[in-house]
């Protein structure tokens, strides 16, 4: 399943490639960069004229702060996470923005049940893939609708590989209620 900038999704055949969404692009990153750079450099200039070099030093650091998450979320973008039905299994592959493989582990689709956690206000939390006492939490870099649309992409491919796992809906109390 492809995510494109808007974070819609696609199923090429029966492989699910899902992406972060990002707002921004490469290069509207480096853009903000420069500018937070620019408008750091001028406040720093004018602090340091008006004030003296300390409270200069102190007025750049929240816009490196700024500059250095702005970087960093964008290359945390290049992680991905792919998941692929072949023949009797269900491939979940998950990789790290730097193109390695962080993790890959397969299901068996004859046991082969979903759980869908879900939250009343929140919607969709954590889609959990399960086949006998192995786990995997799918889909994290998707928000709660994209979830849900995902859920019924894969259980839509997963029927026409032949197969209908169950699907177990369980509600996340976040708060409980008093016994008072």
């Amino acid at each position: 399943m492809h995510a494109n900038r808007a974070g819609a999704l696609r199923a090429p055949g029966d492989c699910f490639v899902i992406t972060a969404h990002r707002s921004m692009t490469t290069s509207d990153v480096r853009k903000a960069i420069r500018v937070l750079a620019v408008l750091g450099t001028a406040f720093g200039v004018a602090l340091y004229l008006m004030l003296g070099p300390i409270p200069a030093v102190m007025g750049f650091v929240p816009l490196i702060v700024l500059g250095t998450a702005l970087a960093v979320s964008q290359r945390q973008a290049l992680a991905r996470e792919e998941i692929t039905i072949k023949g009797n299994q269900l491939l979940v592959r998950q990789v790290s923005p730097h193109g390695r493989m962080r993790s890959e582990r397969s299901l068996n689709l004859d046991h082969l049940r979903l759980e869908r956690i879900e939250d009343p206000d929140l919607g969709c939390l954590r889609i959990v893939a399960c086949s006998g006492p192995d786990r995997i939490v799918i889909g994290r870099a998707l928000l709660a609708d994209e979830r849900s649309d995902f859920l019924q992409a894969l259980v839509a491919s997963l029927r026409r590989a032949g197969r209908s796992p169950p699907i177990e809906p369980r509600r996340l109390a976040l708060f409980a209620p008093d016994a008072n």
